[in-house]
């Protein structure tokens, strides 16, 4: 992204609510993201996301992506719990003239900053649909490592699908640039989560079919916007 063009994560605001449903009421964006974020996005379904997050009393996890005054998209992660007490699962969404940029990877880049920093966790994980390669490149370019994908485990829009699961550690950011695999160890990686290649870089999305501009899943349970 430019650098004359100042991202800001912040909460949600009421003010909000005009923009949100001016870049989220897109069937692109609800085709990558789980189907608790509402298509269509109407004014009232933007509403209801700002009263859940003006009510929330404890940390600040969801955020607005807000470029030159205006919330363009949102991102944030939800913690886990039992024993998996030590995991948060992260997600993102960008208004679609807004791809293309850098601001998916230079919002998920502060977010995750922002969650290891106010948390005590040993991983951050995401998952993306297998039709969205371009959000795995986002999710590859902020420190994420590829760890499998999870075959059959979605269905969305009428038809079964994969998760691709991508995983950051604080012990894993800045790895990316340094290492890169021949697609047959790629393939190799996906297909039997091989333990050697799991904190490996993806190399290649060739292997997918569909490349659109949009982003990962995850909600603030039992919400929506930030997948």
């Amino acid at each position: 992204m430019s650098n004359t063009e100042q991202l800001i994560l912040r909460a949600w605001r009421r003010s909000d609510i005009s923009s949100l449903v001016r870049y989220a009421n897109n069937r692109k964006i609800w085709l990558n993201l789980r189907n608790i974020f509402p298509h269509p996005y109407t004014e009232a379904e933007a509403g209801r996301w700002i009263a859940i997050c003006e009510s929330n009393q404890g940390r600040l996890t969801n955020f607005a992506i807000e470029l030159q005054g205006e919330a363009i998209g949102g991102i944030g992660y939800r913690l886990l719990d039992d024993v998996n007490c030590k995991t948060a699962v992260i997600g993102y969404w960008l208004g679609e003239p807004f791809w293309g940029r850098g601001i998916a990877t230079a919002a998920l880049k502060q977010a995750t900053d922002h969650a290891f920093q106010s948390v005590s966790l040993e991983r951050l994980e995401a998952t993306v649909f297998e039709w969205n390669p371009a959000s795995a490149r986002v999710l590859e370019k902020a420190g994420y490592v590829l760890e499998g994908r999870l075959r059959r485990s979605i269905f969305k829009d009428g038809a079964p699908g994969r998760f691709v699961a991508l995983c950051a550690r604080p012990s894993l950011i800045g790895l990316v640039d340094s290492i890169s695999l021949p697609e047959a160890a790629l393939d190799e990686c996906i297909t039997l989560k091989t333990p050697k290649f799991a904190a490996h870089p993806i190399s290649s999305w060739n292997c997918v079919e569909q490349a659109t501009g949009m982003i990962v899943p995850h909600h603030a349970e039992p919400k929506h916007p930030a997948v």
